[in-house]
């Protein structure tokens, strides 16, 4: 193992959570590097300062009983996103959270000069039940080079990372990771130092000391572990094909929208990358076949996966299939041999849903399986309108399937939503380690525009539980409604920049829920006022539910 002190010049930061009455909360080292904001960016995040809503600095509760902790406390020069949380099945106050930071403005085609970008994955450990959180900067982890299908070029090689995930096992193993990649490196582009393509590796480090030092990092999704036959990304002007077949280059390895999922009631870990999956049986320390997730006759796209037992499930939405049914369709596809096959299950018809996932990249419709029974999973997905979501969920490995909506947005009690909604986003879905189901959504009061800057408007985030058949109150997570912060609506003023949409908070994908048997347990982006975007946890007893 790799004790962290070494790894980095700044020590783990210990965030207070509410309740603690010994604990203090400090802010995360900003050292990272930062980009200044150019422009009007410039101007006007000058004009906001750092303060950004000083009671929500430290620990608070919501009138409701709910327990939010800022995970990430970063500055106007930064953005929080994509987090992920995760709690142990064996002791429920073993939580962890993985959350992504990136300088502002963004600049996806920055290169590793200092200065020039900040893009880095973190996880922050719990051993109190999210009263307190320990913080790790991954980054001097999964920088290192720990095997030869990791790239050296273009230099320094992998050097970034997006996508940050945790999950842990029944033995208490903390799986942490993320989708790490080069910079620069794109071929035909003037003035480039490198010709090599830029690419990227889905990293696995582990800790078995509850987040105190991490293992060096491994990779499960590489091109020499492939299935016979089996290709990666696809040829084009940035990623040549030299191999035969085509797509066996080691830049057309799969690297973005990395997850990570311990299997409960099993030692198998699963690592994926794009749709594409591979299965270790020893803590990630070595990696079988890797396969893609695909049904012969069948297209489709599949959202987030999880495992149980030996299944795994991701759900898909069709566009064809050679079962003669009306599509785009919702599913779910099982596999119990570790990914080289893949059975679909066809859940409604095509006008019972939305099968829209804009804002939602990589992370739509999102499933879900109970920890203790494989064969009771989930999917959830939004209603025909966009305005609300919907949860499908089996008791009989797919055989049939029940179906419920959430309940209507509080519009009175101690922290009411009385604007109009336009829209739903950001879905999650999770169980219990006891095997309730739970869902996690947020509410945007503007119809989705990616030409306008915060074109979202203020957003909620809500979660609800199901009792039963039906869902029990939808609560507000979220005490305040949030804005995205002007710094993501401004792209970096350099040659060759790249951004995203101006409406989407700097790749603000997902919302992430789970639980043990009393709290239901919520990783969002908060932004009140719109100054700041931090990763927030919520700790909601399940009796208000």
């Amino acid at each position: 193992m790799i004790e962290k002190r070494l790894l980095q010049r700044s020590s783990a930061t210990v965030i207070a959570g509410s309740g603690t009455s010994g604990g203090r909360s400090c802010r995360i080292d900003a050292r990272a590097k930062r980009s200044l904001i150019p422009g009007l960016a410039a101007a006007c995040l000058a004009m906001l300062g750092t303060h950004y809503d000083a009671a929500w600095a430290g620990p608070m509760v919501t009138p409701q009983g709910i327990s939010l902790v800022n995970i990430s406390q970063a500055s106007q020069f930064l953005v929080t996103g994509v987090p992920q949380v995760a709690v142990s099945r064996v002791d429920p106050n073993l939580i962890a959270v993985a959350w992504r930071k990136y300088g502002l403005p963004i600049n996806t085609n920055a290169g590793a000069n200092p200065g020039e970008r900040t893009a880095d994955c973190h996880v922050a450990v719990s051993t109190d039940g999210g009263q307190t959180f320990t913080d790790t900067d991954l980054m001097p982890i999964l920088r290192q080079r720990t095997d030869p299908e990791m790239p050296t070029q273009p230099e320094p090689g992998l050097y970034y990372c997006n996508w940050p995930w945790v999950s842990i096992g029944d033995d208490r193993t903390i799986y942490a990771g993320g989708a790490m990649f080069t910079a620069l490196g794109d071929i035909g582009w003037p003035g480039r130092p490198s010709t090599a393509p830029k690419q990227g590796r889905a990293s696995v480090t582990t800790s078995r000391d509850d987040g105190r030092t991490w293992g060096q990092p491994t990779l499960g999704i590489k091109i020499s572990h492939f299935a016979p036959g089996l290709t990666g990304l696809g040829c084009s002007n940035v990623l040549p094909c030299v191999s035969t077949p085509g797509g066996t280059d080691q830049w057309h390895t799969p690297w973005d929208n990395a997850m990570g999922v311990a299997a409960s009631g099993s030692t198998t870990f699963y690592s994926k990358a794009g749709s594409h999956v591979v299965a270790s049986a020893d803590r990630a320390q070595s990696f079988g076949t890797v396969y893609q997730i695909q049904v012969p006759g069948w297209t489709f796209s599949a959202g987030a996966l999880a495992a149980a037992g030996d299944l795994m499930v991701v759900p898909i939405i069709a566009t064809s299939t050679p079962v003669g049914a009306t599509c785009p369709c919702l599913g779910a596809a099982t596999s119990t041999n570790r990914g080289a096959t893949w059975p679909p299950k066809i859940i409604p018809p095509a006008s019972d849903f939305n099968s829209s996932g804009t804002g939602d990249t990589a992370r739509y419709p999102f499933g879900a399986i109970d920890p203790r029974n494989p064969s009771r999973y989930a999917v959830a997905a939004y209603t025909p309108d966009r305005r609300s979501v919907q949860v499908y969920w089996t008791q009989n490995n797919g055989d049939t399937w029940t179906k419920a909506a959430v309940g209507s947005i509080p519009n009175s009690g101690p922290l009411p939503i009385t604007a109009p909604i336009a829209r739903a986003g950001k879905i999650g879905l999770g169980y219990t380690t006891d095997g309730k189901l739970l869902v996690v959504w947020r509410v945007f009061q503007t119809p989705d525009n990616p030409n306008v800057a915060g074109g979202p408007g203020k957003f909620d985030t809500l979660a609800a539980l199901l009792h039963g058949d039906s869902f029990g109150p939808t609560i507000r997570v979220s005490p305040k409604s949030s804005t995205y912060p002007i710094g993501t609506t401004v792209g970096a003023s350099v040659p060759n920049a790249a951004d995203y949409n101006l409406n989407n908070g700097g790749g603000d994908f997902s919302t992430w829920i789970t639980g043990n048997q009393q709290f239901a347990l919520v990783a969002f982006p908060y932004a009140p006022g719109g100054l700041v975007m931090d990763t927030y946890f919520a700790k909601i007893p399940l009796s208000i539910m």
